[in-house]
């Protein structure tokens, strides 16, 4: 459960209001946050927060284009512990040729 509690933390974010005037910032403050989450719950080890870890990694680096960290964030993802985990990060294609 403290993998859930610290994700919860982690992609809780700040509603004050400094970024609703600024959508790109507010788009770029939700994939950081999204990447942490994913390496948190990858650091876990467990299948459920693994394959978690992928969805999440999957969304984001679509997004993102497959930028450096999230492309990173999935060869780790492809070492898990988990087989079904890793089966599901080595599904996922980053660039089509």
């Amino acid at each position: 459960m403290g993998a859930l509690t610290t994700l919860a933390d982690t992609v809780e974010t700040d509603d004050a209001g400094s970024d609703r005037d600024h959508p790109a910032r507010q788009r770029t403050v939700h994939l950081v946050n999204r990447l942490a989450a994913a390496g948190r719950l990858a650091e876990d080890g467990g299948l459920a927060h693994g394959l978690l870890a992928v969805q999440l990694v999957t969304v984001g680096g679509r997004h993102a284009g497959w930028t450096g960290p999230w492309r990173t964030q999935l060869r780790l993802l492809r070492w898990h512990p988990e087989a079904e985990a890793r089966d599901a990060a080595y599904a996922e294609v980053t660039v089509r040729e």
